[in-house]
C-alpha cells in the first residue's frame, strides 16, 4: 500500500505557486456640453501587484479617444485621468448615450490584460427612464461556449441595436445585432477564450441602443465570465483522476502480487 499512496500523492497534490493579484476597478464621471463629452476615470488597484503600462481609452459615438497614460498603479491607490470626446453630427443631440472605456495594462512580467467599464451620457434634457430590459447570464469559459441573450421591449416600436463587448482574452460573436420589432428578441452568442488565464473573472456587457420621442435612449447589463471548466465540467474531471488512479494502484498491487507468487514458487 505505500505504492499506492505514494501514487495518489504524486497525482492530486497541487502544485505550490504564489502569484500576486490586479484587481483594477474602473469609475466614471461624464459631463455633456455642446460640442464634446468629458470623462473623468478614476482607476483603483484593489490588488496587491502593481499595475503598469495602464494605457486608457474611450469610444463614445463610434470614435475612440485615448486617454493620458500611467505607468505604474501600485496597490492600494488609485489615480484619475480625464478627456474629452467629441459629440458626432453638426447638433447637440437629446438622450442617454453608452460610454465604452477600455484599460490595458500589464503585471510585473510584462504579461497583457484589459480591463472594461460602461458609463452613459446624458446629453440635453432629453431621456426619461427607458423601459427596455437585458437578461444576460453568466457563463464559464474554457474554450468556447453559448450562451443567450434575452430583450424585453416592452413597447418599443422601432429597431433596437444590441451590442455586446468583453476584454481582450475573450470573444463574443455576434458583437452588433439589430433586433426589428416584431423579431426574435433571443440571441445567441459564442464566447472564446483566445488567451484569458485560468480561473479569471471577466466582464460580458450587453449595450441597447434606440430612439424615442424623448431622444437618444441606451440600456445596458453586465455578466461574468469565469475562465475554466464548469463546476459540473470540473466534477467529472475529478471523478475522472479519481477513477485512473483506482486503475493505476489496482495496476501496481497485481505487479506486486505476482512477483510475490513467483517468488514463493521459487522458494
Amino acid at each position: 500500500m505505500k505504492q499506492t499512496a505514494l501514487l495518489l500523492l504524486f497525482l492530486l497534490l497541487p502544485t505550490a505557486a504564489s502569484a500576486g493579484t490586479i484587481s483594477l476597478v474602473l469609475t466614471t464621471r461624464v459631463t455633456a456640453s455642446v460640442s464634446a463629452i468629458h470623462v473623468e476615470l478614476t482607476l483603483r488597484n484593489d490588488g496587491d501587484e502593481p499595475a503598469r503600462t495602464l494605457s486608457p481609452s474611450v469610444e463614445f459615438q463610434g470614435r475612440v479617444v485615448s486617454g493620458p497614460g500611467i505607468e505604474i498603479l501600485q496597490p492600494s491607490s488609485q489615480q484619475t485621468v480625464s478627456f474629452d470626446v467629441p459629440i458626432a453630427g453638426s447638433g447637440s443631440p437629446r438622450g442617454l448615450w453608452p460610454v465604452l472605456v477600455r484599460v490595458t495594462y500589464t503585471d510585473g512580467r510584462a504579461y497583457p490584460f484589459e480591463a472594461l467599464h460602461v458609463g452613459l451620457a446624458r446629453v440635453g434634457d432629453g431621456g426619461n427612464e427607458p423601459v427596455v430590459r437585458i437578461q444576460l447570464p453568466d457563463a464559464h469559459v474554457e474554450t468556447t461556449t453559448a450562451v443567450h441573450a434575452t430583450l424585453d421591449r416592452a413597447g418599443v416600436d422601432g429597431p433596437i441595436r444590441l451590442g455586446f463587448a468583453t476584454p481582450a482574452g475573450v470573444t463574443v460573436t455576434p458583437r452588433i445585432v439589430t433586433i426589428a420589432p416584431g423579431a426574435d428578441s433571443t440571441v445567441a452568442l459564442m464566447l472564446t477564450n483566445v488567451g484569458a488565464t485560468l480561473t479569471s473573472r471577466l466582464p460580458l456587457v450587453a449595450i441597447a441602443e434606440f430612439d424615442t420621442a424623448d431622444g437618444h435612449q441606451t440600456v445596458t447589463a453586465v455578466s461574468m465570465v469565469e475562465i475554466g471548466p464548469s463546476p459540473i465540467g470540473s466534477r467529472y474531471t475529478v471523478v475522472a483522476i479519481l477513477f485512473a488512479v483506482s486503475l493505476a494502484a489496482w495496476a501496481v498491487l497485481a505487479v506486486v502480487a505476482v512477483r510475490r507468487r513467483r517468488a514463493n514458487r521459487g522458494a
